[in-house]
């Protein structure tokens, strides 16, 4: 392996662990207490989400299994369309629509180009996507 591709391939792992863990850590409180999920359904519906009671599971489990499997490196590009999405509408419906600022953005902004560049460029060779012949 070049010197090229053997960077791109462990900044691709260096993402996936960076973000996986993150995306775990932080939906863990709310996979694993049924009254941080009300929380969570209540901020949506204070927001006007649509289906507040279903966003509410899929964006918790959504962050919390994709970190595993972002973690894994297996499904990646899948997963990370599903995350990315996730945070294209935390942005627009949960920062941008009430105002919020740029430094309260960030993080989601953040989460989504990252999901974006999983998306498009896989998990690279450090992953079981690359061991089970997926990429």
């Amino acid at each position: 392996m070049g010197v090229k591709r053997l960077s791109i391939n462990l900044g691709l792992l260096l993402l996936r662990l960076a973000f996986g863990f993150q995306l775990v850590k932080a939906s863990w409180p709310y996979a694993t207490s049924g009254e941080k999920l009300r929380e969570f359904k209540s901020y949506l519906t204070s927001l006007g989400f649509p289906l507040p009671g279903v966003g509410m599971y899929v964006s918790t489990y959504a962050e919390f299994v994709g970190g595993f499997l972002l973690i894994l490196g297996l499904a990646t590009r899948w997963v990370s369309g599903v995350l990315a999405f996730n945070f294209l509408l935390a942005v627009l419906f949960a920062h941008l629509a009430v105002g919020d600022s740029y430094s309260n953005t960030m993080p989601a902004l953040n989460l989504l180009v990252v999901n974006l560049v999983l998306a498009l460029n896989g998990s690279g060779e450090f992953s079981l996507d690359a061991r089970l012949g997926r990429t």
